[in-house]
């Protein structure tokens, strides 16, 4: 009833907040992590963490434990999901800012911002059409597609 509803949407908010922690909170500690180890690497483990976080979810739809426990490896996936956002988002500009040149670096990041986002629109449909399918079917495509990226960018782009 609406009991429910109010409970699953305050549950709901309470994993996007923890989400936005983990994301803020580790985005200095990625830069710094950039810098440490190169963006290169920062980018890859980005996606495996990715990849993992997709396993999970897609675990979690498969397998739906109880309640509790659903609630607990959901707020393990969204720190994971946090801390991936925090480390793609710091690796890929900082990737951007070192192939762009300074005077056109604004419009360099623009640009990617843009791709970006333009690449969300059809990633969300597909995800969308997959789920209708089977719930797991958008976590199974996600793994596939990030450890796809992690291969494409671990042979294509050098130091």
């Amino acid at each position: 009833g609406d009991l429910d509803y109010k409970k699953a949407l305050s549950l709901t908010l309470l994993l996007y907040i923890f989400f936005s922690i983990f994301d803020s909170g580790f985005s200095t500690l990625a830069g710094s992590w950039a810098d440490k180890f190169g963006r290169r690497k920062v980018i890859i483990a980005s996606y495996l963490l990715l990849a993992l976080v997709f396993l999970g979810f897609g675990a979690i739809s498969l397998w739906q434990p109880d309640r509790i426990w659903t609630f607990i490896f959901l707020l393990i996936l969204f720190a994971l999901y946090g801390l991936f956002r925090a480390t793609v988002d710091v690796g890929q500009k900082s990737f951007v800012s070192d192939l762009s040149d300074v005077e056109i670096r604004g419009t360099a990041l623009g640009t990617f911002e843009a791709l970006t986002g333009l690449a969300a629109i059809p990633a969300g449909v597909i995800a969308g059409l997959l789920w209708n399918v089977n719930q797991a079917l958008p976590f199974v495509y996600g793994l596939v597609v990030s450890l796809v990226a992690v291969a494409i960018f671990s042979f294509s782009v050098k130091k």
